[in-house]
């Protein structure tokens, strides 16, 4: 269940591309940690667009829009996440087939066990099994319920609760088919990893 090693080349059936950067923050002071994450953030975007369509494409403008959402080149679908140390972003081009997509990572911490009551359902602890840990089996269903958000935003434009998302998951493959309630009929999939530290999401809707 280790993607952060493999990210290197797309999460299995995922048609896109799919970078992940880890940054030095041992020197870093705290005020300069909000910009720095997301100047992180852009620079793995622009590595994943490398990977996606080489240098040209990594050079085109990358804006937001009056939500925050990234505005991405001409028919690219993309997302970027940022939890230090770790950035990601994930891109695929629509013509493959591609309608949205959502990526999260997330650091395990005692605290993320607190959320479980919202972010883990019955279906997935018992995916998870007993004897995995609450902390990451709550980080893991964050991130992934994250990425769901992040995939579906740009086409819904409206807030969603925790529970609207559900997983049908292989735990030991980190694999999950989707269902989005306010979008019953349409086909996600969703992808993610533990590297030891933290937790990488990736959700994608197909035609």
């Amino acid at each position: 269940m280790n993607l952060a090693r493999s990210w290197g080349v797309p999460p299995q059936n995922f048609p896109g591309r799919v970078a992940l950067r880890r940054r030095d923050t041992s020197q870093e002071p705290r005020w300069r940690r909000r910009s720095a994450e997301h100047t992180h953030g852009r620079a793995t975007a622009r590595e994943a667009l490398r990977l996606l369509g080489g240098s040209d494409l990594a050079a085109a403008a990358l804006t937001a829009d009056p939500d925050g959402c990234p505005v991405w080149p001409a028919g690219v679908v993309g997302s970027i996440a940022h939890s230090a140390p770790w950035a990601a972003a994930a891109v695929a081009w629509e013509r493959h087939g591609v309608l949205g997509v959502g990526i999260d990572v997330e650091a395990v911490h005692p605290r993320r066990a607190l959320l479980a009551e919202r972010a883990v359902m019955p279906e997935d602890a018992a995916a998870a099994g007993p004897q995995s840990s609450p902390d990451l089996v709550a980080t893991v269903f964050c991130a992934l319920r994250e990425a769901a958000y992040k995939c579906v935003f740009p086409s819904l434009r409206a807030p969603m609760d925790w529970s609207d998302v559900r997983f049908e998951t292989d735990w030991r493959r980190g694999m999950c088919a989707v269902s989005v309630m306010p979008m019953a009929e349409a086909n996600f999939s969703a992808r993610f990893g533990f590297n030891g530290t933290s937790v990488q999401a990736i959700c994608w809707q197909s035609q």
